[in-house]
């Protein structure tokens, strides 16, 4: 899923919402309070998912380096990819405090709504071919 950051929509932090976010807060018909609370929740979660990433690229390189020797030590091994996937559920963890937060700062009505709009993004289960 990408992040990209949009154009438009500002609150006072100055840093626009991702362009879905945009889309979700014109869609919810958001207060600007609202607009303000989501633009900070997105500012934390882009540089938390930025620094993450930015670790778990070190972290491949890290492991690439210590596959490469003769004769690779196994526990050195385990602990980078026990780092990698402490790392990747800190990235998971981010997302997941990213939509409670949106949530509940959603009225029952709009919480209704962005329901029905994630259940329309979602792709549908497997195809026969």
């Amino acid at each position: 899923m990408s992040h990209h950051m949009g154009h438009g929509l500002r609150a006072d932090m100055g840093a626009p919402l991702s362009r879905h976010l945009e889309r979700m807060a014109e869609a919810l018909h958001l207060s600007n309070e609202q607009r303000t609370q989501m633009q900070a929740l997105q500012l934390t979660y882009a540089k938390e998912a930025i620094r993450g990433r930015a670790e778990l690229a070190v972290m491949r390189l890290d492991l690439r380096q210590v596959l490469q020797a003769d004769q690779p030590d196994l526990t050195e091994v385990k602990t980078v990819l026990q780092q990698m996937a402490g790392k990747q559920t800190e990235l998971r963890m981010a997302r997941i405090t990213l939509m409670l937060g949106t949530r509940s700062m959603l009225t029952p009505a709009q919480r209704q709504q962005w329901r029905t709009m994630r259940v329309q993004r979602m792709p549908e289960g497997p195809r026969e071919p």
